[in-house]
């Protein structure tokens, strides 16, 4: 089954609109209200909460791995003006026809990727990247949900997933989640999209495991391809 792995690195918005700026304090007030202990500065969580929100940040690099039915595969990173990543995004998508994988895709990366989408005033080349679908596994495994049962009380990191399934941590570099914002306003493009390519690479190398023990129609049960 050819299959693409993706995952996506956002900031916050470097150009807000008073508008935005005033959502983001709002968003602000309520996360302190129920998060009463964050260890945080606000303008830490000011700059996570718009980096999380597609209406408040924007996408700098999508990390791609494409596989074909022999397990051979290619990696590409989409990094640059939003714009353009998002363009070479949807005309990559365009011929694709098999699986998407992903890590937290469903909560996040898809509707992120969406949203940031009609903002640019982009349209979708592949419907079945729309069918978002809770409890389903096709057209998109997200292994996050599918090690969780779909149970948001079970959800685990990438990093504890590949810890217990013996898969290389993706977060063993200088780039991680929380500096990429800094990354980026340093010029350093090449690394956050190495630290990406390493998000993806073991986000497939977990679903070729979990894959194996959860139902999939017309699939061949293997830990090779």
């Amino acid at each position: 089954m050819e299959t693409l792995t993706y995952d996506i690195e956002t900031i916050p918005d470097p150009s807000m609109s008073p508008l935005q700026e005033e959502e983001l304090q709002k968003r602000l007030e309520r996360h302190k209200n129920f998060n009463s202990d964050t260890g945080k500065d606000d303008d830490s969580i000011k700059r996570m909460l718009a980096a999380t929100n597609p209406f408040l940040g924007k996408i700098i690099c999508i990390g791609l791995m494409k596989t074909n039915s022999k397990g051979q595969y290619d990696t590409l990173s989409l990094t640059g003006d939003e714009h353009d990543i998002l363009k070479r995004f949807w005309e990559i998508l365009a011929k694709f026809t098999g699986l998407f994988i992903s890590y937290n895709g469903l909560n996040f990366d898809v509707p992120f990727i969406l949203k940031r989408s009609m903002v640019n005033d982009l349209t979708p080349t592949n419907t079945s990247f729309l069918d978002t679908r809770r409890f389903s596994k096709h057209p998109h495994f997200d292994v996050q949900q599918i090690l969780a049962d779909f149970n948001p009380r079970n959800y685990v990191t990438l990093e504890l997933a590949c810890g217990a399934l013996g898969i290389k941590s993706p977060k063993s570099g200088e780039v991680k989640a929380e500096n990429v914002e800094e990354a980026y306003n340093s010029g350093r493009i090449e690394e956050i999209a190495e630290y990406c390519i390493k998000d993806v690479k073991a986000t497939h190398s977990s679903y070729l495991i979990v894959r194996n023990y959860t139902f999939m129609p017309q699939m061949k049960y293997s830990k090779k391809t």
